[in-house]
């Protein structure tokens, strides 16, 4: 198909999107993906991908080069409309969790906190940044 700017159009296209990846850190595609109501099947990778998804709830989860395995969980979703539409509300939920309305209120406590331990007793420690 090759390159594309239009990432948003393709993600409604589709019907679940798969994560091959050996290594992940913050999978952030798989996340946009789940954004568009889409399941995921990915290979349980040393890091990433299992810290977002839930096997079996808005996902699937594979051996880590396992390629059998991809083709056995995909084929999975591609028979199965219901658990396809099930996964892709949790898809949904999931991915809500790491949205800025989610992610800021934790950020402004993170730097809230540390520099509330830097300047003890300050307008941060009484939940004020100055």
């Amino acid at each position: 198909m090759g390159h594309t700017d239009r990432l948003d159009d393709e993600l409604a296209k589709a019907s679940f999107y798969v994560l091959s990846s050996r290594f992940e850190g913050l999978p952030m595609v798989m996340i946009e993906a789940m954004s568009h109501a889409l399941p995921v099947v990915s290979f349980d990778c040393p890091t990433g991908p299992a810290d977002v998804l839930t096997h079996g709830v808005d996902g699937l989860l594979v051996p880590p080069e396992d390629p059998d395995a991809l083709a056995d969980s995909m084929a999975k979703l591609m028979a199965d409309d219901k658990l396809r539409a099930d996964m892709g509300v949790a898809a949904v939920l999931t991915a809500s969790s790491y949205g800025p309305d989610a992610v800021h209120q934790r950020w402004e406590a993170l730097f809230t906190d540390l520099h509330g331990q830097r300047h003890p007793g300050g307008a941060a420690a009484k939940g004020q940044l100055a």
